[in-house]
């Protein structure tokens, strides 16, 4: 099972850090080989590994909701996971340990994950291994981490510090334009592509592109500019950008919450899991065009 971790499948990687974290972790026989396995986590496995440690959804699922009282039995769990004893991963020394040291990954885009994953660890900022990967941070070519290590050193907690970060100071253009805009034009599943329906949006306008296809470079400032405010820098993954899209249409959620429901539906298939979805996160990470050359 250890070996689906670097596995060439996301959701067999998904799967092996979803066992790891629910059976092996609290099992000390298990100890040695899991922090050996998690020591050995390829790129692909240790954002997959980040993403499943930062929001354990799945410990809920697994909890039986069940019968025709599934949401009774839901609201049950949300308010007495305390009481079902239920441990989450970064509360595990190995799982906090495994994310340090993917701060100092030569990818930016994976040391960007770990900060995101480290803001939800108490105390983190006293670590002495914290404390040094941050002065290494603070010559990083990734704009973002670089301010956010460099606030942290000067005294501030890392969720302030991540807070404290504007947008147009870190999300790279050329990056935009380039791997962000296409997702934005290209259609889903009903035909229709986000930069048409979003036209004429209140919040997140966008310029569609030419007849052929072609965004114009005014078209692209113009939907940078919006996509600004559609963004959450001190936590990328509730940007408006990432959320509304993996929600529902109205017939299907509860519209009284801006956020459980999206006009146009689920765009990518996977949700969270999909290509799109990591692209665009990466992206309000602070990626850059040559973090994908291992460049920080």
């Amino acid at each position: 099972m250890l070996a689906g971790l670097n596995s060439f499948d996301t959701e067999v990687q998904r799967a092996a850090v979803r066992i790891c974290f629910e059976h092996f972790l609290r099992n000390p026989q298990s100890t040695v080989a899991v922090k050996a396995a998690f020591a050995n986590l390829n790129d692909s496995a240790l954002g997959v590994f980040m993403e499943e440690a930062g929001n354990p959804q799945f410990l809920k699922r697994r909890l039986g909701v069940a019968g025709g009282a599934v949401s009774q039995d839901q609201d049950y769990l949300n308010r007495h996971t305390a009481a079902l004893e239920i441990k989450k991963p970064l509360e595990y020394p190995l799982v906090v340990d495994t994310v340090m040291a993917a701060v100092l990954s030569s990818d930016a885009n994976i040391s960007a994950a770990a900060l995101d994953t480290l803001r939800k660890v108490p105390g983190v900022e006293q670590r002495p291994d914290f404390r040094a990967a941050m002065d290494q941070l603070k010559n990083s070519t990734n704009p973002r981490l670089k301010l956010i290590s460099t606030s942290v050193l000067e005294g501030k907690n890392l969720t302030d510090a991540l807070r404290d970060v504007q947008p147009g100071s870190v999300l790279d253009f050329r990056y935009f334009v380039t791997r962000v805009e296409p997702i934005l034009a290209k259609p889903g599943g009903d035909g229709k592509a986000c930069v048409f329906c979003h036209a004429s949006h209140v919040i997140f306008k966008l310029e569609p592109p030419n007849a052929e296809g072609i965004f114009s470079d005014q078209d692209s400032e113009q939907n940078y500019k919006y996509a600004m405010r559609v963004v959450n820098i001190a936590e990328p993954d509730k940007s408006l950008i990432l959320v509304k899209p993996t929600r529902p249409s109205d017939s299907a959620g509860n519209v009284g919450d801006y956020l459980a429901t999206h006009n146009g539906g689920q765009r990518w298939h996977g949700n969270e899991s999909s290509d799109q979805y990591r692209t665009i996160l990466e992206w309000v990470r602070g990626a850059r065009l040559q973090a994908s050359n291992g460049q920080k």
